[in-house]
């Protein structure tokens, strides 16, 4: 039931060198973008700058909204 799934308002900002985000509750989407920058592994998040950890922070938020509207 996608109305049983509770939503919440999650704000991201970045500059130049950073990203900082605020949210409402405990537990947040951004897991898999963190074991991608703990990757030992050379990818393009620790190679691009804070603009694309930005975009990977976002659209961890926006997959996390799709296993609720698939069930």
């Amino acid at each position: 039931d996608v109305t049983a799934h509770r939503y919440e308002q999650i704000a991201v900002f970045f500059g130049n060198n950073f990203v900082v985000t605020f949210q409402e509750r405990e537990g947040d989407p951004f897991n898999p973008v963190r074991k991608r920058i703990a990757s030992s592994v050379p990818n393009r998040l620790r190679a691009r700058g804070a603009d694309y950890l930005a975009y990977a922070l976002i659209d961890a938020i926006v997959d996390s909204y799709f296993p609720p509207i698939e069930a």
